[in-house]
């Protein structure tokens, strides 16, 4: 292999390893910040659904009123409000399937998250009086699951696009980089017996 594909080849492969991770980065904390996003508005309407359905408080109807008027209706969002028993760490019973480290977090005393594909759920436990409680919220991000596909598609794109770029820029680096050389390789070619007195440029 010719010393100039090697060093083009180099160009590419060092460049496709730089942004492969400048790519993943992007990703991760765009991914990062979508969910957490959303799984904050999810825990808000945890908050506020226990308040309104296990707390006896006179401010209930301003509250529902208020929830009703500035809190979205997000897409395919429910509520469930389950009675636990505090002796059993997996004690969720509804026609939902959770995992178990989901349980776990909630009776810990901790906001839960959960999600398949773009469908989320945020819970909690709650004690009133003698009786236990979990509050869970479900509801699908169809717009920020649907935006970070098309950054995916957008970061695919740009890695293939990049590395045909890299593949020219460092062919034509490459050269650039082998001129002097190849200039001093017809030099000497130049000199045979019957021109000796011929000398190479410093």
């Amino acid at each position: 292999m010719e010393i100039a594909k090697k060093i083009t080849l180099l160009f590419a492969i060092l460049s496709a390893v730089i942004i492969s991770l400048l790519s993943g980065f992007v990703w991760y904390f765009s991914n990062e910040f979508a969910f957490e996003d959303f799984y904050k508005r999810l825990e808000a309407r945890v908050k506020i659904t226990a308040q309104l359905k296990l707390y006896e408080d006179e401010n209930n109807k301003a509250y529902a009123q208020m929830r009703n008027q500035y809190l979205e209706r997000l897409p395919a969002e429910r509520a469930y409000v389950i009675e636990a028993d505090p002796k059993k760490v997996n004690s969720l019973k509804a026609d939902i399937v959770l995992p178990e480290n989901f349980a776990q977090n909630i009776h810990s005393g901790k906001m839960a998250r959960y999600r398949v594909e773009n469908h989320f759920y945020a819970g909690k436990y709650f004690k009133i009086g003698n009786r236990d409680y979990i509050v869970i919220i479900s509801a699908n991000d169809p717009f920020g699951f649907r935006e970070l596909k098309d950054l995916q598609k957008i970061l695919i794109i740009g890695f293939f696009l990049s590395i045909i770029l890299s593949f020219v820029v460092g062919w034509r680096f490459s050269n650039y980089m082998l001129m002097p050389l190849r200039n001093i390789i017809k030099s000497v070619k130049k000199i045979k017996a019957e021109n000796l007195h011929l000398r190479l440029d410093v």
